[in-house]
């Protein structure tokens, strides 16, 4: 499965954009048995959007799920539309992230997220 975290200006060696529309970069991840593989790292493509822009450029990425410290609802909306699903975090740094998905310690609105994460831990 593809994971978008959105970054500030320092991408997979930063912390996790506080909020989401105002992200400088994301870092688009793939969480596989084998573990966690970084794909890429986009530019935020826009400085002005409407909550609609975001969601359709990732699922064009092909992205499940997003990782997010702060959204509007208006985005989450957006993504929901697109089947992709939105994961709150505590984690700070990009790095913490990747390492919460390994643990399985990622959540997504009440419940915690196991599927997929459980196989790959080290």
């Amino acid at each position: 499965m593809k994971v978008a975290i959105p970054t500030d200006e320092k991408g997979l060696e930063g912390n996790v954009a506080e909020h989401f529309g105002r992200a400088m970069k994301f870092v688009i991840v793939e969480v596989g048995k084998s573990g966690i593989k970084v794909l890429k790292t986009l530019e935020g493509p826009f400085v002005e959007h409407s909550p609609s822009e975001l969601p359709k450029l990732l699922k064009e990425e092909g992205v499940d799920i997003v990782v997010v410290a702060g959204i509007g609802r208006r985005a989450m909306e957006e993504f929901s539309k697109r089947g992709i699903r939105i994961m709150s975090v505590s984690a700070k740094s990009v790095k913490e992230i990747m390492k919460e998905m390994i643990k399985g310690m990622v959540e997504t609105g009440k419940e915690m997220i196991k599927a997929g994460f459980e196989s790959m831990k080290p």
